[in-house]
């Protein structure tokens, strides 16, 4: 599923939510899935989860099970993502990182957002990618250690 939006991609394709598809109350305290509403200008579909929504009191769960603040974390990981993972994310406030359902890593600075994606090799490489305002800026690929 494409965000649509600032990358040039299709808009109104819509965007997975943080909680699973189809599943029912409970799985995220009690929020059902985002009615279909204009997101940044595009509408998209029922799935969608847009900042108002967010706002709203959509939950983000903390690596550590705590109650997440991260609101404004997923908000910039959205902005940037090619795609929305589907399964549960989760937020580490204390290093400014949000793991989405995929488990790629993403870490938001003042000024831009990283994302950490490690690759399926035997050596252990990671993809770190850098963006900012919108476009990335780097790419690198290292061992993890």
């Amino acid at each position: 599923m494409d965000l649509g939006g600032r990358h040039g991609r299709r808009a109104g394709a819509g965007a997975a939510g943080l909680q699973p598809r189809g599943a029912g109350a409970g799985a995220w305290g009690g929020h059902a899935a985002v009615p279909p509403r204009a997101v940044g200008g595009a509408a998209r579909c029922g799935d969608a989860l847009g900042r108002a929504d967010l706002e709203a009191g959509v939950r983000v769960r903390t690596l550590d099970g705590s109650e997440a603040a991260g609101t404004q974390l997923v908000l910039a990981v959205l902005e940037h993502a090619e795609r929305a993972p589907m399964g549960p994310w989760t937020a580490d406030l204390g290093r400014a990182a949000v793991v989405d359902g995929s488990g790629t890593v993403w870490f938001v600075g003042t000024e831009d957002v990283g994302r950490l994606v490690p690759l399926p090799c035997r050596c252990e490489h990671v993809e770190y990618t850098t963006y900012r305002d919108g476009a990335e800026i780097s790419r690198t690929v290292g061992a993890t250690s």
